[in-house]
Formats: C-alpha cells, sequence, structure tokens
C-alpha cells in the first residue's frame, strides 16, 4: 500500500496512444520520439515505421474535461517505476518490494524534514515580527 503524499513529488505526463488496433504508453520503444508540431504542439513520431499523431491517425489518449480540455493522466517517478515492474514482471519481487519501500520511507522522511523546517522559519518570523512590534 502505498502512503506517500503523491502532490508533493515531481508529476509528469503519462504518453499512452490509441487508435482501433493501437493501444500502448510511450517511451518503451527505442522509436518512439516526441516532436513538436507544426500547430505548436506535442506530437508522437515512430521513427521506425514514420507515423505518429500529426498526420497518421493515432491520437494521445486523454481524458476529455469539459472546462480544461484534454488532459494526460500523470504519474510521479515511483509510479513510474511501479508501471516498469509489471512491464518487466517484477513487480512481486521481494528484492523490488524492499527497495521500493525503503524508497518511500526515505521521500517521507525528506518530506516530514522539509516541513519541519518550514514550520520552524515561519515560528522565527513569527518571533521576530513579534519581538520588532511587541503585541
Amino acid at each position: 500500500m502505498r502512503m506517500l503524499r503523491q502532490a508533493t513529488l515531481t508529476r509528469l505526463p503519462v504518453l499512452k496512444i490509441k487508435n482501433e488496433s493501437y493501444d500502448r504508453f510511450l517511451g518503451e520503444n527505442i522509436h518512439d520520439l516526441y516532436v513538436l508540431g507544426k500547430d505548436g504542439g506535442l506530437h508522437y513520431l515512430n521513427i521506425q515505421g514514420m507515423y505518429g499523431t500529426e498526420h497518421d491517425g493515432l491520437e494521445f489518449d486523454v481524458e476529455e474535461d469539459e472546462y480544461w480540455g484534454k488532459i494526460f493522466e500523470s504519474w510521479d517517478f515511483i509510479e513510474l517505476m511501479e508501471h516498469d515492474a509489471k512491464r518487466l514482471g517484477i513487480e512481486d519481487n521481494e528484492e523490488y518490494i524492499k527497495i521500493k519501500n525503503k524508497l518511500d520511507e526515505l521521500f517521507e522522511d525528506a518530506l516530514n524534514k522539509k516541513e519541519e523546517s518550514r514550520d520552524e522559519l515561519i515560528m522565527k518570523m513569527i518571533k521576530e515580527y513579534e519581538d520588532k512590534y511587541e503585541y
């Protein structure tokens, strides 16, 4: 079970492609390339077959939001690591689980220390303000 606060880690878009016969994650193949299209948008190009999203009917697999439009799903690096572990068939491997849990603990400790440091700084600033203006 994952307890790490996800909102505090860097999140990256998960790029998936889909059409009637094509549905996969991008970045798992050396032929995957991301390009800035002529329209100024992000596009996918398979450099082996020279097909992609700009002209060849492939589309990014995105959620449609009535207010924001098209939204990419996003994962932090631990979620990316979990995806690769499943893809490589090691998600139940004891060593992998131990390392993943250790990473979760390491980041949780780092986040706690960062919050403590922030709280100490805020309290110091409040004290200095109070001393200066003597409530």
